[in-house]
């Protein structure tokens, strides 16, 4: 399948810039195969839950870094 895109960008009437271009688009693989080097391997190596503290960290520095901007706007 190929998919043709144009974009134009324009600023005040003024073309700024114009992008044409073709992508080839093929259906995602269902099952690995070893004969294609292209293929993508269905396994993981990543464990369940690996990150998900520090993510939980950085949510919560990043709630209370917005709570004391909020309360310095209200002050």
């Amino acid at each position: 399948m190929l998919v043709e895109t144009h974009l134009l960008a324009r600023l005040l009437g003024i073309r700024l810039l114009r992008v044409d271009g073709v992508v080839t688009v093929a259906p995602a693989r269902i099952s690995a195969s070893p004969v294609d080097p292209r293929s993508v391997p269905m396994t993981s190596t990543m464990e369940l839950g690996v990150g998900l503290e520090r993510a939980a960290h950085l949510l919560r520095d990043c709630e209370r870094r917005a709570d004391e901007r909020t309360w310095r706007l209200t002050d």
